[in-house]
């Protein structure tokens, strides 16, 4: 089986929503206004989900890019939607060696 490159599975920049650390929830946020959507990040392997709360005016993306100062990263594919939340499967982790290192 060949493995994809990251290169061949790269959205366009306008598909990836990018984020720092200090962007990331424990819990559910409210989305005010109705504009704005919510995320959860599944990461089971590494404990609990994750939410993000999505930029004002912009739809959900298929890719949201968790950058660390190091430049490791951890890179969620969008999955589904049930109700008003959008869930995200971890795809790609470079800042945990070991768990998920490739896009499958």
């Amino acid at each position: 089986m060949r493995r994809r490159l990251r290169a061949e599975t790269q959205e366009p920049a306008d598909a990836v929503l990018r984020l720092q650390p200090a962007e990331l929830h424990d819990t559910a946020p409210f989305a005010p206004g109705g504009d704005r959507f919510v995320a959860e990040l599944a990461s089971p392997g590494l404990g609990a989900c994750s939410f993000v709360l999505g930029p004002q005016g912009t739809p959900p993306p298929a890719w949201i890019v968790l950058d660390y100062a190091d430049g490791q990263q951890r890179r969620w594919r969008r999955a589904r939607r049930a109700g008003g939340r959008h869930f995200f499967t971890l795809a790609e982790d470079t800042a945990s060696a070991g768990y998920v290192t490739t896009v499958a």
